[in-house]
């Protein structure tokens, strides 16, 4: 310090702290822009496990759907079914009723004659 002038003495100093505060800033920066990345990241993560989410939930809710249309369809076609088969059983009754009204009258007819 003695073979240094006054105003140059502790300038090396000062100039080395400037330096450090300038790198802790930068540090400081570099770590805040970080976070932001981290945290940017993490919000898209987020969102995008939604969409994921929101894209199962629709897949199922459209399987289901189809699911329930398909029961539906096949209970409509076996309720035709059934409609059918009971309507041919009915038409078999009629006709047997007619045939057995029909012997009937030719019995009693027969009845008669042997009657008379």
């Amino acid at each position: 310090l003695a073979g240094k002038p006054v105003d140059s003495a502790g300038a090396a100093a000062i100039s080395e702290a400037r330096k450090n505060r300038i790198a802790l800033y930068q540090d400081k920066f570099e770590a805040v822009t970080n976070m932001k990345e981290l945290s940017a990241d993490a919000v898209k993560k987020v969102v995008d496990s939604g969409s994921a989410i929101q894209d199962q939930y629709d897949a199922e809710y459209e399987n289901e759907l189809r699911n329930l249309e398909e029961q539906e369809a096949r209970g409509k076609r076996r309720l035709k079914e059934e409609d059918e088969k009971r309507e041919k059983r009915k038409s078999q009754l009629e006709s047997e009723m007619t045939e057995l009204t029909r012997k009937l009258s030719l019995m009693m007819q027969d009845e008669r004659a042997v009657a008379e």
